[in-house]
């Protein structure tokens, strides 16, 4: 029974993904269930690894891996592109980001990209020549497979803790800062960026709950402790939540095709973290690709306008430090009138402008204003902490040609601007819709003996008003919360977005009744039981799996 009327591809409007991420098994962590729902509904989805995987194992055993594991989500082998650079090491040892910016890095005797089999790296596939090892190589590669492809939307790791993740994050972003800003660009994908840790795969084991749960921050692994995420600028309110497939939710872990990707990845033990990583909702932050700034000429009173329009939101060099410090991100203006400016290449219509400050709060813009080219003026407040977006909204402005930010009132020394989006329209390019208990997104719901549920919807780029239904009479959400609370059989729950009826999503909940909680320990008691059987069935093999050098040793295994 379809359940929802969300689809990747109508909902987002587009017909191709390309998953970028650091390591071979991070595309599961990061987006198994979006892979897999792109691909069920026919989707063109590639997958791109940064790194060979080849730092504690050999490349082929990373490769033969991530490519059974893409299997299981329907990614066809020709779809799937390794870049060949270096696995960074636990502490950045081989990190091109840290070691690769005058001279190729030295990774156990290699300093070029490479592949494996009939994988050849990227790089030498293209050009019949391979890439040097080196941050302007890595760079250089990632913008080339994502103009070769130019897909309509992009899912990337976000900045993690792993030096890799962070490489990644720092790479992509500055990528596509080069890509927004070269002249006459006419590529703007939909962008969204996710973590593979504290969200994912050392997150809360909590498969087995009572409930299916949504995915939830866990703070004990996180670096930024002061912050939502580890990726400081992000809000957690701001997340995008997208649905998962029936295929990639419970309640047993050994139907569930995510896991059975997951496992692929033998030489990770990846089964020790599959009740981590699975949840009722994927989450992502979107970073919008339509900032209009990238279409004019920025000019600014004293300091580096440049960070302006870069793409990035936050930045360091320093990824193998627990905590780094953020620098070379940040407009920091030293003169006294302490203005930025763009001038269009055509007139504009605009209706909002994102603003994005100091990350540190040492400094902060307090008090500015924004000016128009015709007339319009707009005062800003004090801008939010630790980078996080300040949306400056007003009445739709039309033929405007230039725009103006004066900095009026400051705190600290070196308070400034990470960036500043430019938009014609504040609302998100898509619609979502998803009922929600207990704020977890829900499929098929069982309310326990003493429990109060509430339930409510999240929704994203709609406006206006919900119709809720009830067994397909239209209801009010205080009958239906009042109606759980003494819920004697299934209901099904059912919301629409009243300016879009095509939008909506449904439901049931029901009662959990002696015997379901009889039958629902059963059936997770011998998920567990297998679970673990299979667990034990990798230690041998795993065992083994760390002696093997070479790929016919690989093959015998």
């Amino acid at each position: 029974m379809i359940q929802t009327s969300f689809t990747y591809k109508d909902n987002l409007k587009i017909h191709s993904l390309m998953v970028i991420v650091p390591h071979e098994d991070d595309e599961v962590n990061n987006a198994g269930a979006a892979i897999y729902s792109a691909i069920k509904e026919g989707m063109d989805v590639k997958v791109v690894f940064m790194t060979n995987g080849d730092w504690m194992y050999p490349a082929f055993v990373r490769y033969n891996e991530a490519i059974r594991s893409l299997t299981y989500l329907g990614v066809p082998e020709g779809n799937i592109i390794f870049l060949g650079f270096p696995d960074g090491g636990t502490s950045g040892e081989r990190a091109v980001y840290l070691h690769g910016l005058d001279k190729p890095v030295d990774a156990a005797g290699r300093k070029e990209t490479y592949g494996v089999g009939t994988h050849q790296d990227y790089h030498f596939s293209k050009y019949g020549q391979h890439q040097e090892y080196t941050w302007k190589g890595l760079l250089d590669d990632m913008e080339d497979v994502i103009l070769s492809f130019r897909p309509d939307a992009l899912m990337v790791t976000d900045f993690d803790y792993h030096g890799d993740h962070r490489m990644l994050s720092i790479a992509f972003e500055k990528v596509m800062g080069r890509i927004l800003n070269t002249p006459g660009n006419t590529y703007h994908p939909l962008v969204f960026k996710s973590f593979a840790y504290a969200t994912s795969y050392v997150s809360y084991k909590d498969f087995y709950d009572r409930h299916f749960l949504s995915s939830r921050v866990y703070r004990k692994e996180m670096r930024y402790l002061d912050c939502e995420t580890d990726n400081p600028v992000y809000e957690w309110n701001q997340r995008v939540r997208f649905p998962v497939d029936v295929a990639c939710r419970g309640p047993k872990l050994l139907n569930n095709v995510l896991y059975k990707a997951l496992i692929c990845h033998l030489s990770q033990k990846n089964i020790e973290h599959v009740r981590q990583v699975f949840n009722s909702d994927l989450i992502f932050w979107e970073r919008r690709t339509n900032n209009l700034a990238y279409e004019g000429k920025t000019t600014v009173s004293s300091g580096n306008g440049d960070y302006l329009h870069d793409f990035q939101l936050m930045n360091t060099r320093h990824i193998n430090e627990s905590k780094p410090p953020m620098e070379e991100y940040l407009w920091t203006p030293d003169d006294s009138e302490k203005w930025c400016r763009i001038d269009f290449n055509e007139p504009k219509h605009i209706e909002s402008v994102a603003l994005y400050g100091n990350i540190d709060d040492d400094s902060r813009i307090l008090k500015g204003q924004l000016s128009f080219s015709n007339g319009f003026r707009c005062d800003v407040g004090e801008l939010k902490k630790q980078g996080h977006e300040t949306l400056v909204t007003f009445a739709p402005q039309d033929n405007v040609r230039w725009i103006r930010f004066t900095i009026l009132k400051t705190k600290g020394e070196k308070a400034g601007l990470a960036e500043w989006e430019i938009l014609k329209s504040p609302e998100r390019p898509y619609q979502l819709l998803k009922i929600c208990v207990d704020d977890n997104f829900a499929y098929n719901w069982y309310v326990y003996p003493g429990e109060e549920p509430i339930v409510s919807c999240y929704s994203c780029g709609i406006s206006g008003d919900f119709q809720w239904y009830i067994n397909g009479g239209p209801s009010a959400l205080d009958r239906i919360n009042k109606m759980i609370l003494s819920l004697k059989g299934t209901i099904v729950l059912r919301v629409e977005s009243k300016e879009n009826p095509e939008i909506w999503d449904e439901i049931t909940v029901s009662p959990a009744t002696a015997g379901y909680r009889m039958k629902i320990g059963m059936v997770k008691n011998l998920d567990k039981l297998g679970v673990w059987w299979e667990h034990q069935m990798e230690k041998t093999p795993h065992h083994k799996l760390k002696k093997v050098k070479t790929e016919e040793e690989y093959r015998k295994l």
